[in-house]
């Protein structure tokens, strides 16, 4: 099955604050993270139900998915995500040390 993948507003926050945190010490560096992410977006398009659960996903319905990846040095990121019908929404992108998605910032996107 083919998704269509679409960011929430604080999906879309979290990536600039990444690259903008990355472009401080490399401007490369935040180039290539970008381009990773982009081989993120479009793994989710193909195969975001492949992915296992979130750690925020008790208690919630629909599941609570998570892709994680990792920059050219090794470091973690993962893409939170829900899919809803044939569309995939990210609702956070988070990075290594960052911790998990309270209750009250997980918002889900309406059906």
């Amino acid at each position: 099955m083919r998704y269509s993948v679409s960011l929430t507003v604080n999906a879309k926050c979290n990536v600039r604050g990444i690259i903008r945190f990355i472009e401080r010490s490399s401007r490369s560096g935040a180039e290539t993270w970008y381009r990773r992410w982009l081989q993120v977006l479009d793994l989710l398009e193909t195969s975001a139900e492949g992915c296992g659960l979130a750690p925020e996903d008790a208690d919630h319905e629909p599941r609570i998915q998570q892709i994680i990846f990792k920059t050219r040095r090794g470091l973690p990121y993962r893409a939170v995500f829900v899919i809803r019908d044939e569309r995939v929404y990210v609702l956070h992108v988070r990075g290594s040390g960052q911790d998990l998605i309270s209750p009250d910032d997980l918002y889900l996107p309406p059906e």
